[in-house]
């Protein structure tokens, strides 16, 4: 299967949970599938990063960026007060780029990828650029770092409510909505 995972930062050196998450999840994604993956980087040594994820990554693509607020903090205050008058937080909106939307773009034209996997929740912002039916969401790996589920998440209503099946595989019951309409009629 071909995959385009998107990560909000590139995946080495592993000195961060979130990192050392991503890395893993990688790793054991490519022992069956063909991983392309998008990133952006803003202190990493990005030579030895993709050098390292090039093990794993058909290929990798970085782009530079400036996430972290006690180093840029006249550029996040800006971007705090944008967000301000946004429909996105500030969360989201520090990773909305035009040239990480230009390149998801560039590879869907190029490759046909079966999913595409978001890393975290400020990234699934570019869903749009990707243009499947079901992006990726996540994927839970067994102790021997196996993938045993893909949570696959079609377009569903806002505020969508999952819960864990007797097997143990997440099944939608509604949505909050429905379930709030549903306590005023009765």
């Amino acid at each position: 299967m071909n995959i385009l995972y998107v990560a909000n930062l590139i995946p080495y050196p592993l000195d961060s949970g979130g990192k050392i998450f991503t890395f893993s999840t990688i790793q054991a994604l490519s022992k069956d599938n063909e991983i392309d993956l998008i990133c952006f980087y803003e202190h990493e040594d990005i030579n030895a990063g993709t050098e390292k994820l090039r093990e794993f990554c058909y290929s990798v693509d970085a782009l530079p960026i400036k996430v972290t607020t006690r180093e840029n903090m006249p550029l996040m205050m800006v971007k705090a007060v944008k967000s301000l008058f946004s429909s996105k937080p500030l969360g989201i909106s520090k990773y909305i780029v035009p040239e990480m939307q230009a390149l998801i773009s560039k590879k869907m034209q190029t490759k046909k990828y079966d999913c595409v996997f978001f890393n975290l929740l400020a990234m699934y912002s570019y869903c749009d650029y990707a243009r499947i039916p079901f992006p990726l969401r996540a994927a839970t790996l067994s102790r021997t770092n196996r993938v045993t589920f893909f949570g696959v998440i079609p377009r569903l209503p806002s505020g969508s409510i999952f819960a864990d099946s007797a097997d143990g595989e997440p099944r939608y019951v509604g949505s909050a909505r429905s379930k709030a309409e549903k306590r005023c009629t009765s």
